[in-house]
């Protein structure tokens, strides 16, 4: 027998309080746990109530005004992760090799540095020596999320068909190489496109 369509129940004050909590830290097990739900069931609790349509359609526009305020836009975003995939290290020195003060590097220059480090050095009266030590964000993160982000990267998944197939939600990342939690004993294989293992 077929289940008869229910209107969406208004959100509880529960909901209410876990939709404020939720927006704190996007943490959905933290914010089910703030919100009175209990600790032994928060994330399981959280996962429901996150796929709940009444509570997707009172965060999305929430979210939405919060991201525009932060001035996050995708093109934001892609833009930092192309600074940090193609930042360059010279242009943190100048011509003679020297470090660039911080004050003087370009914003390209600075938005791919991930730690400015000044080490001071003295032997005895002698004079002071300074050592910068400069490291850039992660490039191949960088450019490997990019990648993702545009497609480049291609996994060939081998599908042992005598098992039964699972299914995951549209934008699911499995890493190639590790197991898949769900799925302890499985792990994915990357196949170079058009060779059989």
């Amino acid at each position: 027998m077929r289940r008869k369509h229910q209107p969406h129940r208004p959100l509880n004050a529960r909901q209410k309080l876990f939709i404020e909590e939720y927006l704190k830290d996007l943490n959905g097990t933290q914010a089910a746990i703030r919100a009175g739900y209990s600790r032994n069931s928060a994330s399981e609790q959280a996962c429901e109530l996150l796929r709940k349509p009444t509570i997707v359609k009172e965060l999305a526009p929430r979210q939405e005004r919060r991201l525009g305020r932060l001035e996050v836009t995708r093109d934001r975003v892609l833009r930092e992760l192309a600074l940090n995939a193609f930042a360059d290290i010279r242009s943190c020195f100048d011509a003679h090799g020297q470090l660039v003060a911080p004050q003087d590097l370009t914003d390209e220059a600075a938005a791919a540095i991930g730690s400015l480090e000044v080490v001071t050095k003295q032997s005895g009266k002698g004079p002071v020596e300074y050592i910068n030590k400069v490291k850039l964000n992660n490039k191949i993160q960088a450019l490997e999320i990019l990648a993702r982000h545009l497609r480049l990267l291609t996994v060939l998944v081998e599908v042992d068909t005598s098992q039964p197939l699972v299914a995951f939600p549209a934008g699911t990342y499995i890493d190639v190489g590790k197991p898949i939690p769900a799925l302890p004993d499985v792990t994915v294989k990357a196949l170079e496109e058009g060779k059989k293992p």
